[in-house]
């Protein structure tokens, strides 16, 4: 198996950036569909890129070099996320209306306006591992939610990417039935299969098939990043909250 070792936070914030070569790009999303730690470390970088930008939408990110074909050797510190992560706790700290606070005002007025606030009745939940428990306990909190949102027409999506992929593909899923069974009984309930590990799949020579009225046009990462940009509350299905 491939070792990622040499990726460090700043190849990850570069890759986020859109500054990483092609080399270099494909090496960091190899270690994505491979190591769930460095993964879970894009999508936060990601979500914090999105935020800010939505927060702070006239500041521009210092320019970086481009990396060249040898990645870079340094190791990533497990739970740093650099700067733009530490922006991120920095601004969902503050709840008073649109992340202003007492006694200052974060954002202008301005930028306040373009940003989404979370809503209480849209979530997002994220699944990667190949857990039929895990994936039935999903089903069973989008149930639980969206009866409890049924006259404010909450809404539910369930991504899934890496291992989580495998309890959406025809001929795989051992919770096909329920799956479906949600589709058909909540007009408000959404499955997205990420297109990534599809294709990941196929170059290991494997052609997945996905299940009938499941969204499989784009990654994972960016479906999170549409959802959270129109105002939808993520979750990474660790350990689910209470309805």
């Amino acid at each position: 198996m491939q070792k990622f070792e040499t990726i460090d936070e700043n190849m990850l914030g570069m890759f986020v950036d859109g500054q990483l070569d092609d080399v270099n790009s494909e090496f960091v999303l190899k270690a994505m569909e491979n190591d769930p730690a460095i993964r879970e470390s894009v999508y936060q970088l990601r979500r914090a890129k999105d935020l800010m930008k939505l927060g702070f939408k006239q500041a521009k990110a210092p320019a970086r070099a481009r990396v060249g074909a040898m990645p870079v050797r340094r190791k990533i510190i497990p739970g740093s996320y650099s700067i733009a992560a530490s922006l991120l706790i920095l601004v969902v700290s503050f709840g008073g209306g649109y992340l202003g606070y007492t006694g200052g005002q974060l954002f202008s007025d301005e930028s306040a306006r373009n940003i989404v606030p979370m809503s209480q009745d849209k979530v997002l939940l994220h699944i990667s591992e190949s857990d039929p428990k895990k994936f039935m306990a999903v089903l069973d909190y989008a149930r639980k939610f969206l009866d409890k949102h049924r006259e404010k027409g909450g809404q539910v999506s369930v991504v899934a990417n890496a291992g989580g992929l495998d309890m959406m593909r025809e001929g795989v899923s051992p919770v096909k039935e329920e799956v479906l069974a949600m589709m058909r009984e909540y007009k408000n309930m959404h499955f997205i299969a990420c297109a990534n590990s599809i294709r990941a799949l196929r170059k290991k020579g494997i052609e997945p098939v996905i299940l009938k009225n499941i969204d499989a046009s784009k990654p994972a990462m960016e479906q999170i990043i549409l959802h959270v940009r129109n105002g939808w509350s993520y979750i990474k299905v660790k350990e689910l909250p209470e309805v």
